[in-house]
């Protein structure tokens, strides 16, 4: 939509840019099925979310370059799952491939992994 609306020019192309997105997305789904398989309400759920969503929102690099952080925040950045913005910044904007981004889209994946075992491991099938 991007593209269409905006016009916004993808350099790695369009069908690079959605395999990142996707796995990007399925790592977000992941952490979310995570978060929700440890609380019994809606309500319990927003309140556990809210403190890993915003960190993770200005550590990841999308406002300010992790180099110029703190050096706490930068190892912070690490741990959370920045790599989906640095492999689509290196796609959409430097034109890089998939194998160029390699390493960011296999921890994206170990992090979908990890997020999906455990979210399913502590989900509670007698409710």
């Amino acid at each position: 939509m991007a593209v269409i609306l905006f016009n916004v020019t993808i350099k790695g192309g369009i069908i690079q840019t959605f395999i990142v997105l996707t796995i990007g997305a399925l790592c977000f789904v992941g952490f979310g099925m995570m978060l929700s398989a440890r609380v019994s309400t809606q309500e319990d759920y927003s309140q556990i979310s809210m403190p890993f969503s915003m960190p993770m929102i200005f550590v990841s690099g999308v406002f300010y370059p992790i180099e110029t952080m703190p050096w706490i925040l930068q190892k912070l950045a690490y741990i959370f799952p920045y790599y989906l913005n640095d492999a689509m910044r290196g796609i959409m904007t430097q034109g890089k491939n998939l194998g160029d981004v390699w390493v960011d889209l296999a921890v994206l994946l170990g992090f979908v992994l990890v997020f999906f075992i455990l979210g399913v491991k502590r989900f509670n099938r007698n409710v």
